[in-house]
């Protein structure tokens, strides 16, 4: 899944600065999840911006380059083969 933009991340925050409403209420405005919001305003008060995070990794893929390219090239010859 995409972060959402910096557009949307700075119309949040600026709500939030501008009227002190609750997070519920300007996720429900924006059509975001409360915990995005108490995340990204409390992102912005500590780090001073509203960024977007880096990745923080995920599973590892459990084949290697190479496995991949055999499995596509069989695949491309035999697309019809069953496991």
């Amino acid at each position: 899944m995409n972060p959402y933009s910096k557009d949307l991340r700075q119309k949040i925050i600026e709500t939030k600065l501008e009227t002190q409403q609750p997070d519920q209420k300007i996720a429900e405005r924006f059509r975001v999840s409360r915990s995005f919001v108490n995340k990204l305003v409390r992102q912005y008060e500590l780090i001073g911006n509203y960024e977007p995070l880096p990745h923080g990794g995920g599973a590892q893929p459990k084949l290697t380059k190479e496995q991949i390219a055999v499995v596509s090239q069989l695949v491309e010859e035999d697309n019809d083969a069953t496991l």
